[in-house]
């Protein structure tokens, strides 16, 4: 049957939580065996990857939506994008300051918005 594919697909997506890219070129039948593959991959804790990233020497770190920012003692944060070969996320690093203008107390960030949030430690 030519739309079993792609109502598997939709049934799959909903029971996964997630949501279908429509930019992307592949089939519903490629989408629909990538998202098994993840599935099982999370069921069975199978990496398709593993990362070791050193530590900075600064203290703050945050982790979310697949990114780990942390800052340096120059008052730097250092970005990385953690790879998905299911998901096809590509591995990225990047910083920014260090002369931010605010001697950072704390951060945190939502990587789906492009957040940052800064805040400063207080100049008593």
């Amino acid at each position: 049957m030519v739309g079993t594919a792609s109502l598997q697909y939709i049934i799959e997506l909903a029971l996964g939580c997630q949501r279908d890219v429509p930019q992307c070129p592949m089939s519903s039948a490629s989408k629909l065996e990538r998202l098994k593959q993840h599935r099982m991959a999370w069921k069975n804790l199978k990496y398709s990857r593993e990362y070791q990233i050193p530590m900075g020497d600064g203290n703050l770190w945050e982790l979310s939506g697949g990114v780990l920012a942390q800052n340096t003692s120059d008052g730097t944060i250092q970005f990385y994008q953690l790879a998905s070969d299911l998901r096809f996320i590509e591995e990225k690093i990047w910083t920014i300051g260090p002369n931010l203008g605010v001697a950072i107390r704390d951060f945190g960030m939502d990587p789906s918005q492009d957040l940052l949030v800064l805040v400063q430690d207080p100049d008593w």
